[in-house]
């Protein structure tokens, strides 16, 4: 594979790693550039990393291939003394949720299909699409407080439809 083009916010300033095609999915590595973390709690800047670990997130799919980025995420040590928080991990809200199995994108493209063609007829439509979800995740995703949906050419609010 000689390049990939991956959309990602500028904002998010991430970095790819590996690129691997494994069966039917690409699995990419990214991280963030910077070399700092910034506390939730109090806002102060650290450099001091206590350790690291990986996120496996499902992205859109892109050539017929599932897509799951494998995030490097770094644990810092929040160094003000007057903080009740020691340890955080670095964030990714311009790409994912906290918790989150998939990107921000993909829960908007899977809002899209539900949306449009509704539970079972949005897996089918997922499922020729490349993403494999269940009509139960799609009616979540939809139900969520603040879902949005790309339809036309902008993005709506889910809780705007009832105005």
């Amino acid at each position: 594979m000689e390049s990939v083009i991956v959309m990602v916010p500028e904002e998010a300033q991430l970095e790819m790693g590996a690129v691997k095609r494994e069966g039917e999915r690409l699995r990419m590595e990214v991280r963030r550039k910077t070399t700092e973390g910034i506390c939730p709690q109090c806002g102060r800047r650290s450099r001091r990393e206590q350790s690291r670990y990986e996120r496996r997130v499902a992205d859109v799919p892109t050539g017929g291939l599932e897509v799951e980025l494998v995030v490097r995420v770094r644990r810092f040590v929040c160094e003000n003394p007057e903080c009740g928080r020691r340890i955080f991990a670095e964030q990714f809200p311009e790409v994912m949720e906290r918790y989150s199995r998939r990107t921000r994108r993909l829960g908007e493209v899977i809002g899209a299909i539900g949306y449009a063609a509704g539970g079972e007829g949005g897996v089918r439509l997922g499922h020729k699409l490349g993403i494999r979800i269940s009509a139960d995740t799609i009616l979540r995703q939809i139900r969520r407080p603040n879902a949005r949906f790309t339809a036309g050419s902008g993005s709506r609010n889910i809780g705007q439809m009832a105005d």
